[in-house]
């Protein structure tokens, strides 16, 4: 008698790690329906139609990306996702703060509700968003004057779009900002705004005049200070190369620790002495944009091995890519782990050997002996993409 088919995929044989349940062994993993089916020791390989074998190599639920600028084609700072981030094994991302709520529709019906990566966003206390730049023509910043601001608008905008949006963004940075003056009424009707929805912000702190313990004193449980590792003003570092007692007492209270690597955002000696001082991210996330996809960003899995040469395993990386950043969007059980029940993503990839030079943000070098490197991807049980 044949064997009924329960399955639309299974995955056979590869060592999964789940942070979200704490496995890390070899396990089969099916499919159906687009969620997780099963994960067990030996799953009959005859109950699926497809069979994927996958020894010898390591299974994640699929990565979150929880910062990047994807409203491609309409910002100068958006790429594609659909380009640059499933097939690099980011299943989910969120966009953080591309879109204004003057073009957050535009946003929202040609990159959200089409992409094949699940887009989630945070909306800009600037109405007008990243569409500006001061390397564009004309040369300004979204918060150069406070008329570009509007909390109501930000408020109605995340609303309106609530099952997409997860907060709030604003960008502290002298040179968008009529060299500082306008940062504190920006970050006061971003504070107001995200209370106002009851949902995060996140607050960019780059080459910003505000001192960094009057930007964490805005800051609530829940929120994320991203560009956690930098150099420049803003830093979560004193002069002595000391975390701020401020810095300490927000992640003592839930303020959450982002990477946000990006164009200029991520230096290594910063990171290491963050670390070796017990602060460590919450989430680790690119902030890719087109002035990063081709270096020294290059994708999540780039990022997530700079973090294994800064001496952190395998299984934290990973956390930190999936079920931390699912947490933060209330997605627990849903997304970030291959939990029976939950959605189908999930990465399959290898920790390919070699002498690979990761490169930071201002050109310091490390050297690591393994990195990530992504095979195959699956969205919703179905594979979306593989890499040689």
């Amino acid at each position: 008698m044949a064997v009924p088919i329960k399955y639309d995929m299974l995955i056979r044989g590869a060592r999964l790690i789940d942070p979200a349940t704490r496995i890390d062994a070899v396990r089969d993993v099916a499919f159906a329906g687009g969620l997780v089916a099963e994960v067990g020791t030996s799953i009959d390989p005859a109950t699926a139609s497809e069979v994927i074998d996958a020894r010898g190599r390591f299974l994640s639920p699929g990565w979150i990306d929880l910062h990047t600028h994807v409203y491609h084609k309409v910002s100068h700072f958006g790429v594609d996702p659909d380009v640059t981030c499933l097939p690099n094994g980011c299943t989910t991302v969120v966009d953080a703060g591309t879109a204004g709520s003057l073009t957050f529709e535009g946003f929202r019906s040609f990159v959200i509700d089409r992409a094949k990566t699940r887009v989630k966003a945070l909306v800009h206390i600037s109405g007008i968003g990243l569409i500006a730049g001061i390397n564009m023509k004309p040369a300004f910043g979204e918060i150069q004057d406070p008329l570009f601001l509007s909390a109501e608008g930000a408020v109605e905008t995340a609303l309106a779009h609530a099952d997409v949006v997860l907060g709030i963004k604003v960008r502290l940075m002298d040179n968008i900002s009529d060299d500082g003056r306008v940062e504190r009424e920006a970050l006061r009707q971003a504070r107001a705004a995200a209370d106002a929805i009851k949902k995060p912000l996140m607050l960019h702190p780059t080459l910003a005049v505000t001192p960094t313990e009057e930007m964490v004193e805005a800051l609530r449980p829940g929120d994320v200070f991203t560009h956690c590792y930098h150099g420049l003003s803003g830093s979560i570092l004193d002069g002595r190369g000391l975390v701020l007692d401020s810095v300490r007492a927000a992640i003592e209270r839930g303020v959450r620790m982002d990477v946000g690597h990006g164009q200029g955002s991520f230096h290594f000696d910063v990171a290491a002495r963050c670390l070796e001082q017990g602060v460590r991210p919450h989430t680790i996330s690119t902030d890719l944009h087109t002035y990063c996809v081709d270096g020294p960003v290059y994708d999540l899995a780039c990022t997530m091995t700079k973090f294994l040469a800064l001496g952190l395993s395998v299984r934290d990386v990973l956390e930190m890519v999936t079920s931390e950043p699912a947490s933060w969007m209330g997605e627990a059980g849903v997304l970030g782990t291959l939990a029976v029940g939950a959605e189908a993503d999930a990465v399959l990839f290898d920790l390919e050997d070699g002498d690979w030079e990761l490169v930071d943000s201002i050109g310091q070098v490390r050297r690591h002996p393994t990195r990530f490197a992504v095979r195959s991807v699956f969205k919703g049980g179905r594979k979306v993409g593989d890499t040689p």
